[in-house]
Formats: C-alpha cells, structure tokens, sequence
C-alpha cells in the first residue's frame, strides 16, 4: 500500500509549537487553581476529621440517645393519652347508661315535685285569701274605732246612751 500523501513534517512541527506555547502559557495558571483546590481539600479533611474524632462521635452517640429516650417518651406519652381517652369513653358510656337508667326516676321525682309545688301554690293562695278577708276586717275596725274610740270599752251605759249599737249616757 503506498502513501498518496506526502506528509508536511514543517507544518506537523507548527502545530506542535502552537500547542505547546499555549499550554505552556496556561501552565501557570493551572498549576495555581490545583494548589488553591488542594489547599481548599486540606482545610475540609481537616474539619471533617475534626468532626469525626472520638470526641465528637460520643456526643453525637449521646444526643442519638437523648432523642431515641425523648421518642420513647413521647411513645408512652401517646399511650397515656390513649388511654386516658378510652377512660374518658367508658365514663361518658356509664354516665349515657346512668341517665337512661334514671329517666323513670327523675320523670317520677319531677311530678312528685310538681305535685308539692301545686300544692304549696293552693296553700298560699288560701293564706292569701285568710289574709285579704283579715285586713278587710282590720280596715273595718279601724274605721268603727275612729268612730267611735270608746268601742274599745264594753261598758254597759253605752248600751243605754246614744251611741251607735248602744243607749244615751
């Protein structure tokens, strides 16, 4: 097989030259970023092993326990709850069974209650009337006394003057 293509050897070696004189004007500042990001990498390993040294770990292990103990706790402070709710329940359920038990017996005391009060009604509505008819009575003697204030005395001339029920003095 024959080569139908001379190869330029000059230009071969320009592109070279090319290349490596723009690298080689790079260079520098590649070399500067790895040494800053290497720089960065140290400063980061450093704190990670800061974080990660024995030390560290315990509290990290401690504050693990103090929140497993914490949701432990809130565990149980569900269960109480719970529990307390189905108390709750089971009360309201004696309280509902209590009432529908008693409704005869409150229904019966009512009347008996509403019988008394009736009754305690028509009692002072004859008092009422015992003391109407009494301050009629009041009012009437009242009257024959100023009258006639020697009413007061039950004396026999009275009877013989001429006073009112009674003959002359």
């Amino acid at each position: 097989v024959a080569l139908d293509h001379q190869i330029d050897l000059g230009q071969i070696t320009g592109a070279v030259a090319a290349v490596a004189a723009e690298a080689d004007g790079r260079v520098p500042a590649i070399l500067a970023a790895l040494e800053g990001f290497s720089a960065e990498l140290n400063t980061t390993l450093g704190t990670v092993q800061a974080m990660v040294s024995e030390e560290n770990a315990g509290r990290v292990n401690r504050t693990l326990a103090h929140v497993e103990t914490a949701a432990a706790g809130f565990a149980t402070i569900g269960t109480d709850l719970a529990d307390a709710a189905s108390q709750v329940d089971a009360l309201i359920g004696r309280i509902d069974a209590l009432v529908r038990t008693s409704e005869g017996d409150v229904s019966e005391g009512l009347r008996d209650a509403a019988y008394v009060l009736r009754s305690v009604a028509q009692s002072i509505d004859t008092i009422n009337n015992d003391i109407e008819g009494t301050t009629r009575n009041m009012n009437e003697f009242s009257r024959q006394i100023r009258q006639d204030p020697g009413a007061l005395f039950d004396m026999p001339w009275r009877q013989e003057a001429g006073y009112p029920g009674g003959g002359t003095r």
